[in-house]
């Protein structure tokens, strides 16, 4: 139960004994497989309470750094949509240059009273082809409100895993607390 091999007993004891002897100055144990003498290794609640705080705190550290990893790739998903916020705003302020300068360009056009049917052309085609890009662009909008959205709630399932790390530390800690050992 205490998981070690005759080899590991035999090495602690070796480890055990050289105490003893720093502490005596005399060589007071010497194995001896064909000695009458034998250790008896006890497996308490003591030996058991320390088997089950490793394996707790074993829980602890997979926990996390699962949190760690899905903490680091959030941050890589808020980084993508902090580069993609950017680009749709440099986005829309061209668009919104290119109206502008078409909504200047058909004022003049009115104010010559110019009856030009391929210039009017040329105009109806750019507006369409601006609305087209504008509609473009609303999409690319939606798509990266629901790609913040979703990253939103990631973030909040985060904090969730986060606040259930803790009270699990906060439980270890607790039911591990140090005692006096006799």
């Amino acid at each position: 139960r205490f998981n070690l091999s005759q080899q590991q007993v035999l090495e602690l004891t070796q480890q055990a004994a050289k105490l003893w002897e720093q502490e005596t100055g005399q060589q007071n144990f010497i194995y001896d497989p064909q000695a009458e003498f034998s250790i008896n290794l006890i497996f308490d609640e003591r030996q058991q309470r320390s088997t089950d705080r490793l394996q707790g705190l074993d829980q602890l550290k997979q926990q996390q750094q699962q949190w760690e990893m899905q903490n680091q790739q959030l941050q890589q998903v808020k980084e993508e949509i902090q580069r993609t916020t950017a680009l749709i705003a440099s986005k829309q302020a061209q668009l919104n240059l290119q109206f502008q300068q078409y909504n200047t360009e058909v004022l003049r056009f009115n104010q010559t009273r110019s009856n030009s049917k391929d210039l009017a052309q040329q105009f109806s085609q750019r507006q369409k082809a601006l609305e087209q890009q504008s509609l473009v662009l609303q999409r690319e909008v939606q798509e990266h409100n629901q790609r913040t959205q979703q990253l939103n709630q990631r973030i909040q399932n985060l904090n969730q895993n986060n606040q259930q790390l803790v009270a699990s530390a906060s439980q270890f800690n607790q039911v591990f607390q140090p005692h006096l050992f006799h």
